[in-house]
């Protein structure tokens, strides 16, 4: 896109605003740029395509929750008395602005992050775009509307508890919610700031997935997650996690009719869904407002909000200040039982490649949420407020718009496999993928042994933030030998014609450490062309020859882990 295409476009969107800014007030904005803001944005942006700079989201512009700061716009958290201005942008605003992206404004939501229901805002409650006599879903409210109502491409939320996927939900559009720690939350607000994270929304799943990757990539300093988080192993198993018969009992008639819909959907695309009990999942997520990790919220804002009164969302209010009740002994005892669940519920994950559940169980009214704030509050959150308390990322996604409001479904899967969401959502969701499934900024090695995961050398790939991509097959034409003399078995690949097509694991290595990886490649292996199954062509190891009576050719088995199997 060139700066003409910029500038164009920006009027459009800023026309659309404008059009519809009388009659929604602050429903959707608490602050929008300036003129004067906008022509430096594209100016900068203009400059750096002109200079030929590597710009993957230049022409997209965005929307930030007002807990998010962006320099040139007062940070706000929905309560007016809390204003300033910040000196810099947050770092995942800057690793967007970095990339070509441009705000466009701040936008509304639940005060200091705090519900679920878009209602809780001096600034005015926030409606459903499709279903206007009932919520938006928050508290990442206005960001989700201002894409439903296509003023921009994309908008940021913040997740703790649901926040970036029951407004994408209720707005049928996409909720992308990372890793907690993947995105850095300096600059953010805090909620509860051990299970904060930025999210995305989108109406375009290959928008939202290209800025979802933009912050997955290390090259930009939103990724501040180190890699001593283990990452389980995901097995291409075309199993998925579902909720038992039992577990959707609080799901209205009509929503439970269209998930089995979707479930059913899963099934034509070839997936087998196991039931599991939901019971340590459900009561992990109490733990986040009935028990004592509430304290969280009282750290972050509680002493502001004991002096300014005005202007507090009653509920936002009670529930910050009775954060300061629960003892501290309660607060240590709860994060150890998740650090034990978290170990309990991993396993799921080498039997299932994710757990699909409902994102909400109905679609509640207006009049509903204010006749009971905290009760309707608290039962949207039965199937989002766990995930970042057992440290897993995911995507929400439309399912349909019923009789009784907009229905989504939420695809999980363990920490820092981000990618594999992107992938499993865009199938069961009928979406084509982008062209390039590879991060732009890193390099696809395809490994075939013991760097695979869960493997012995896996923690070479990962502790240099390399990110798991897709399972895959070669070319019929390989030969796998494995090795003698080590401690594992050691797989190599040798080109040949009478061989046959050999699995293996696509894993993106970051350029800056690829060079790095390399150095731990040993003879007689080497790193080279490796044709795949489809007829692309992949950086893989591969070995000169097979030295007859030295190796044990495992061809006929086409994967190096059934032989690993085998060996013990």
């Amino acid at each position: 896109m060139d700066r003409t295409s910029l500038e164009h476009k920006a009027r459009s969107l800023m026309s659309r605003i404008g059009a519809q800014q009388e009659s929604l007030g602050s429903e959707v904005w608490i602050s929008l740029t300036s003129q004067e803001r906008l022509e430096q944005e594209i100016a900068r942006v203009g400059d750096a395509l002109d200079s030929g700079e590597a710009m993957p989201l230049a022409g997209l512009f965005f929307a930030a929750k007002d807990n998010i700061d962006v320099a040139g716009f007062a940070t706000t958290a929905a309560h007016p008395d809390f204003s300033h201005m910040p000196e810099r942008s947050s770092a995942v605003v800057a690793a967007l602005e970095q990339a070509g992206a441009i705000a466009l404004g701040k936008t509304n939501m639940d005060q200091f992050a705090t519900g679920l229901t878009g209602s809780r805002s001096p600034y005015g409650a926030v409606h459903s775009d499709t279903f206007p006599d009932r919520v938006s879903g928050g508290s990442s409210s206005g960001s989700a509307v201002s894409v439903a109502k296509d003023f921009v491409d994309f908008s940021l939320g913040t997740d703790t508890a649901g926040s970036g996927r029951v407004p994408a939900a209720f707005n049928h559009i996409y909720g992308f919610k990372p890793t907690c720690g993947v995105t850095v939350v300096e600059g953010v607000v805090p909620a509860c700031e051990s299970f904060d994270c930025v999210s995305v929304f989108a109406k375009d799943f290959a928008t939202g997935s290209l800025v979802y990757r933009t912050l997955l990539d290390p090259k930009f300093p939103a990724r501040g997650r180190g890699d001593e988080a283990a990452m389980a192993p995901i097995h291409r198993t075309r199993r998925l996690a579902v909720p038992r018969e039992e577990d959707l009992a609080s799901l209205s008639p009509i929503f439970r009719e269209e998930f089995e819909k979707c479930l059913a959907g899963a099934q034509g695309h070839g997936y087998q869904l196991v039931p599991v009990d939901m019971t340590p999942f459900f009561e992990s997520g109490k733990l986040l407002y009935e028990g004592a990790l509430v304290a969280e919220r009282y750290a972050a804002v509680g002493e502001f909000m004991e002096h300014h009164h005005e202007h507090a969302d009653p509920s936002v209010e009670h529930i910050v200040l009775n954060a300061k009740e629960p003892p501290a002994y309660r607060y240590v005892r709860e994060k150890d039982q998740l650090a034990r669940r978290i170990k309990e519920t991993l396993p799921l994950f080498s039997e299932c490649e994710g757990l699909l559940v409902p994102t909400t169980g109905r679609h509640p009214t207006m009049s509903e949420v204010a006749a009971q704030p905290i009760a309707v509050n608290s039962e949207l959150g039965l199937f989002t407020t766990f995930v970042n308390l057992l440290d897993m990322a995911g995507i929400a996604f439309p399912v349909a718009s019923t009789a009784e409001g907009e229905c989504g479904a939420t695809l999980l899967v363990p920490a820092l496999h981000d990618a594999e969401a992107i992938r499993i959502v865009a199938e069961l969701a009928d979406e084509q993928l982008p062209e390039s499934d590879i991060e732009q900024g890193s390099v696809p090695i395809l490994v075939f042994g013991a760097h695979r995961r869960g493997q012995a050398l896996n923690s070479q790939l990962t502790q240099l933030q390399a990110q798991y991509l897709s399972t895959v097959s070669t070319a019929p034409h390989y030969v796998m030998g494995v090795m003698p003399g080590t401690g594992y078995p050691r797989v190599r690949l040798v080109e040949g014609e009478a061989g046959e097509s050999i699995t293996g694991e696509l894993w993106n290595v970051p350029v800056n450490a690829f060079a790095r990886f390399a150095q731990m490649v040993r003879q007689p292996l080497s790193i080279g062309p490796v044709e795949l199954s489809d007829g692309r062509y992949v950086l893989g190891f591969l070995c000169g020859s097979v030295i007859p009576g030295e190796e044990t050719n495992i061809s006929e088995l086409e994967d190096w882990l059934s032989y690993a199997e085998a060996a013990g």
